[in-house]
């Protein structure tokens, strides 16, 4: 298995276990009124993510050529899918409030509501990325 496939298979990984932390305590939080702020604590996890970059860390320092051509295009590809599907959600985001409750309604919003969503917009752009990038490997557009 190629590095950088491995590499999306540990950021899968992780990404679904941060889901499956991130919606009991949703749930929770719903459930006792506390504001859902609270459940985005679960994010943390994916910060484990960032450890990718040892995958693969070996071959490099042996000197093997671990990405060429195909393998640099399957990145640019799964990259620009994540940053795309992140711009459709936030678009929605940005628009819906205006489209449920009318362009003239008034929004009060709390500082540190604003910030929240950096967490969210990140697993979307690194789980797309990564899921994107396992079908193209699997389907086969690089030889290993």
């Amino acid at each position: 298995m190629h590095p950088q496939e491995k590499q999306a298979w540990f950021t899968l990984i992780v990404g679904l276990a941060t889901a499956a932390v991130f919606a009991p305590a949703l749930g929770l939080c719903l459930y006792f009124d506390k504001p859902v702020t609270v459940s985005f604590a679960s994010f943390a996890l994916f910060g484990l993510a960032g450890l990718t970059p040892f995958i693969g860390r070996r071959e490099r320092r042996a000197g093997k050529v671990v990405m060429d051509e195909r393998d640099t295009e399957i990145a640019r590809v799964s990259t620009l899918a994540g940053y795309s599907i992140f711009w459709v959600l936030f678009v929605f985001a940005a628009v819906g409030p205006m489209l449920v409750m009318g362009p003239n309604a008034p929004i009060s919003i709390r500082a540190h509501d604003i910030a929240t969503p950096v967490f969210p917009a990140m697993y979307v752009v690194f789980v797309v990325r990564a899921l994107v990038m396992v079908i193209l490997y699997k389907k086969g557009a690089v030889h290993e």
